[in-house]
């Protein structure tokens, strides 16, 4: 028997607290959870490796009620999978032990034995590795990975919010005729802002500094006389982008003469001078159509474009508002127009759609642009 300790007393504690997964919790996406949870648990890569090892060589039935996960896994096995020592893996087993996640059930003589028996469950006396008290966690576990998450969407939404006030200051860096001591701030202030997201950054640094930022960008544009509805606050910034676009956008318009006419109006005038034996019109009115079937928040953000072009060149405002709804999902505008010449257009924003559409029913998606790039290559 090995000795016991504090940390020792603790873990065999929480494996006698174990009385199943909660429900609708399997022991795989327990695992899965691990890895959002592992910088607040503390794991470095070799636990978190151990963890998973172990996770997934062990059955669902081994989680339930009444049971515990005993791995009997031989070292040697383990040492050989992973290309470590013997010393090296206990003292892993020891630090995951140390962190309340696994416990030591032992034999008499530490030897680990757990056979099957004829219903695929464990008997009473099996030895081993006991992860009953990472199970007897998995509450805690899924709470600090939807923590973890929430952190990753706020981070990134706040730097979206700083690039665009970067973008900011350099337009009204080329204003004509600002004086000296402007430049000078807006020179410190791009010099002041980050040019790449950090991992690592605080959330309350980088919100401090998206406030401060749009506070000298507000007092600069009322200074050079630029209209107070195209300031943009931070809280309103760092909701990720969508909720922004639609309340921007569904304010009344201002009156614009000339108006520019509408992309759909645009596109129906192009399709009709076409000649009628081309195959062109039928792709544009299939087009034309998919546009009249676009979320509520493509068809703000195209009009945005539109207004900001002032152009009736369909094909630019398209692409601009192409572009600026991928960039919304997380997709850059190099990857779009990489997707434009190998899909084409219409399948490039039927992708696009559909991912924009499973983003505003609340979909956690890990990889927008590699799942914008299978949806677009699905025919």
């Amino acid at each position: 028997m090995r000795a016991m300790n504090d940390e020792r007393v603790r873990a065999a504690a929480l494996a006698d607290s174990f009385a199943g997964l909660p429900a609708g919790v399997t022991h795989l996406e327990l695992w899965d959870r691990l890895n959002g949870a592992r910088c607040d648990l503390g794991l470095n890569s070799n636990e978190l490796w151990l963890l998973g090892y172990y996770i997934k060589r062990t059955r669902a039935n081994d989680w339930a009620p009444g049971n515990q996960p005993v791995v009997a896994w031989p070292k040697f096995e383990v040492c050989f999978d992973s290309g470590w020592s013997e010393d090296t893996l206990s003292r892993v087993e020891r630090g995951l032990c140390a962190k309340g996640l696994i416990a030591f059930r032992d034999s008499s003589n530490c030897k680990r034995r757990a056979f099957r028996t004829r219903d695929g469950g464990l008997p009473e006396n099996a030895s081993g590795i006991s992860l009953a008290p990472l199970g007897a966690r998995a509450e805690e576990i899924y709470a600090l990975a939807f923590q973890h998450t929430e952190n990753k969407r706020k981070l990134a939404s706040l730097y979206r919010a700083l690039f665009d006030a970067r973008v900011r200051a350099r337009s009204l860096q080329k204003h004509p005729d600002l004086p000296g001591s402007i430049k000078t701030m807006i020179h410190n202030l791009l010099a002041e802002l980050p040019a790449r997201k950090d991992p690592a950054a605080d959330i309350t640094v980088i919100t401090a500094l998206l406030e401060k930022s749009q506070d000298i960008l507000r007092r600069l544009g009322a200074m050079i006389g630029l209209p107070e509805e195209r300031q943009v606050t931070a809280a309103a910034s760092a909701d990720g982008g969508t909720a922004t676009l639609r309340r921007r956008l569904h304010r009344p318009r201002r009156d614009v003469s000339p108006r520019p006419a509408s992309l759909p109006h645009m596109h129906r005038k192009i399709a009709e001078r076409k000649d009628p034996e081309s195959k062109q019109p039928m792709k544009d009115k299939e087009l034309l159509s998919l546009l009249m079937a676009a979320p509520e928040t493509f068809r703000a953000t195209l009009e945005v474009a539109q207004e900001r072009s002032g152009s009736n060149a369909w094909e630019i405002v398209l692409n601009d508002a192409i572009d600026d709804y991928g960039r919304n999902l997380s997709v850059n505008r190099n990857y779009i127009g990489k997707l434009r010449r190998q899909f084409g257009i219409k399948r490039t924003v039927k992708a696009l759609f559909c991912l924009g559409r499973m983003a505003e029913n609340g979909a956690d998606i890990r990889n927008p642009a590699g799942y914008a790039r299978h949806i677009a290559s699905m025919r």
